[in-house]
């Protein structure tokens, strides 16, 4: 058995996915399990589609198990968001972690991760934070001083930066898993425009909003269009933030400093600008102009908005994932989970009443962020999704 895991959120699965895939299979990959965000992102917004739609998807393109990634590692920074994958995988156990990247060497890329490390422990990285610098903007400044311009360019790219998170949080949790870096192909990660059959997530989800459905059947695999267009023709999709942009607006405007300041990355006195912000703006656009600046920046709002809406508390993060929670899986994904159940480290079920009544932090606020994704799609859904909705299984 050779297994790969692969840390997505198809948001939704395009070809350049596929292609990801396959590549995986042709590097020897007799088993590939995906852990997958929920129905948050970590851009810090709704999922086009739900986390079941999404990992059936996965399925039918050539995955064999889809693992959910919890919600509060789902929406939180790069380095949250890859150690929870890196945990996840691990305990399944992956023999080997595949992700894309712009980069064509991953050596240079695992030396700009070694910078990286040597970076935030360097004077200039605190110095510049002090200054109000984003974390970001100091970090490659940073990296920059101690190993050059290459080191910085390559950190600038959005996957190589994921992909050096990926590989730090292998150094700390897991040093026997391998890595395969497999360089992008065709759109960027932000490419505003198609590259031949590839188009990137962003592209896809900007023409799904503009009412442009058909046209995504050239960027996607047809099993994937198809059950994408059927989410949409049943009214599952998250067709316009509009939804989501008032429910935010709602909670933060009925919302008190001391209750904000509980939740994740609202600190330095922020909860006092995102309150008056959330009185004078009329949307999630206008919130956003109102409270991004220098230090935090609009992908940081994003999420810690986002953080508020659900509630993750500040402390949610400082352990790891509490449960392999199944999404999908085929013949061959349950093979994986024998292994997973074998080593007994972390409960592995499918079925989420089982996670609730164990009292899991993380699934309660599954449950809670589930309940209010429901009220987000093009045609709102009751509430209790979590308990209702089965995996999708292959037999």
């Amino acid at each position: 058995m050779k297994a790969v895991g692969i840390i997505a959120e198809y948001n939704p699965f395009h070809n350049g996915h596929a292609y990801q895939l396959r590549e995986a299979r042709h590097m020897g990959a007799t088993h590939l399990a995906v852990v997958m965000s929920g129905n948050f992102t970590q851009r810090g917004e709704p999922a086009i589609c739900d986390k079941w739609t999404r990992a059936r998807m996965a399925l039918e393109c050539g995955a064999d198990l889809v693992i959910e990634i919890p919600v509060p590692f789902a929406c939180a920074p790069a380095r949250d968001f890859a150690a929870a994958g890196v945990f996840l995988l691990s305990q399944l156990p992956i023999d080997t972690l595949c992700f894309g990247c712009e980069c064509q060497s991953l050596s240079h890329l695992c030396a700009a991760a070694r910078a990286v490390e040597q970076a935030e422990r360097h004077p200039m990285m605190k110095r510049l934070l002090d200054d109000g610098v984003s974390y970001i903007h100091a970090r490659e400044q940073a990296v920059w001083e101690i190993a050059g311009e290459t080191a910085a360019e390559i950190i600038r790219q959005p996957n190589n930066a994921l992909g050096i998170e990926y590989l730090r949080a292998i150094g700390r949790l897991c040093p026997q898993m391998a890595a395969w870096a497999i360089p992008r192909s065709g759109a960027g990660h932000h490419d505003e425009r198609p590259n031949g059959a590839f188009a990137s997530a962003s592209y896809l989800r900007s023409q799904l909003q503009q009412g442009n459905l058909p046209q995504l059947s050239e960027w996607m695999p047809k099993q994937a269009f198809e059950i994408l267009s059927q989410a949409v023709a049943q009214g599952r999709a998250v067709t316009s933030l509009e939804s989501f942009s008032r429910l935010l607006l709602a909670s933060l405007r009925t919302a008190a400093p001391e209750q904000l300041r509980q939740f994740r990355d609202v600190k330095e006195g922020v909860e006092f600008r995102i309150l008056r912000a959330s009185k004078e703006a009329a949307s999630l656009d206008d919130l956003l102009k109102r409270t991004a600046t220098k230090r935090y920046s609009r992908a940081r709002m994003r999420r810690c908005l986002l953080a508020c809406l659900l509630k993750i508390p500040q402390a949610e993060l400082a352990s790891p994932p509490q449960y392999l929670r199944i999404l999908a899986c085929n013949p061959k994904g349950r093979e994986l989970l024998q292994r997973a159940r074998k080593r007994d480290t972390v409960p592995v079920t499918p079925k989420f009443a089982q996670l609730s009544h164990m009292g899991f932090s993380q699934a309660k606020l599954e449950a809670q962020a589930t309940d209010l994704y429901a009220l987000m799609t093009e045609k709102a859904a009751p509430g209790n999704w979590e308990f209702t909705q089965n995996p999708w299984i292959l037999l």
